[in-house]
């Protein structure tokens, strides 16, 4: 729930920054906003939790979210992007003794900063390529249905840094300053997980492991320039 009020005040900043707030800040020109529905598929998808009496793995499921982007062309054919997205992955814990069974959502915020460069022009259409750097920030998971036998009481997720590559479709709509775009990213890396078992007040680790998020992302949208 907290994740999907986080989506919906990030749409909302979204609409408002691409509306209502380029003309004030983008007076050199220079500037764009953009609004995108990003589908982010962990094709790792999941993390091998080492310590525990059984084999146990954490599955991390697609989700499809929001993403607000702000852009500056430093050059003729160079843009630095600044991207904000909120995603609430389910997560899943297969056990080779008891089953699958569900974990929660994993709330993660990720923030990018991507270097693209315009490399060439397929009628109207700019084709560009570029680099990513993504810091993913998690929350932690409560294991409320967790196997009792098993002593999952607590799931942390490190923060981790994501890099990759990206290819984008720029087409304007009219002469205006509107454009359509269209993104493909592959990042590489994910979060080290801790499972803990709490005694009273304390808590302690009793397995951990790495998820291999490496995320393919689509995303569409509409942008504004100045």
């Amino acid at each position: 729930m907290r994740s999907r009020m986080r989506c919906v005040v990030l749409l909302a900043v979204a609409v408002v920054a691409v509306l209502g707030l380029g003309p004030v800040l983008a007076s050199g020109g220079n500037w764009s906003f953009e609004a995108r529905a990003m589908y982010v598929n962990p094709v790792g998808g999941d993390g091998t939790i080492s310590g525990l009496a059984h084999s146990t793995n954490a599955d991390f499921h697609a989700v499809l979210v929001p993403e607000l982007v702000a852009g500056y062309r430093v050059s003729d054919t160079f843009t630095v992007d600044l991207g904000l997205s909120i995603a609430s992955f389910d997560v899943q814990f297969d056990i080779n003794t008891a089953g699958q069974f569900d974990a929660g959502e994993a709330d993660m915020t990720m923030v990018q900063v991507a270097g693209i460069w315009d490399v060439a022009q397929w009628g109207e259409t700019s084709v560009r390529l570029g680099v990513v750097l993504a810091q993913a920030m998690f929350d932690d998971l409560n294991l409320s249905q967790a196997s009792a036998s098993e002593g999952l009481r607590r799931v942390t997720l490190d923060d981790a840094l994501l890099y990759g590559v990206t290819v984008r479709f720029d087409t304007p709509i009219g002469d205006n300053g509107w454009y359509f775009t269209s993104n493909l990213r592959y990042l590489m890396g994910g979060p080290d997980i801790a499972i803990e078992r709490y005694s009273g007040s304390t808590s302690s680790v009793i397995g951990s492991g790495s998820a291999d998020l490496d995320p393919l992302i689509v995303s569409l949208g509409i942008g504004y320039r100045y």
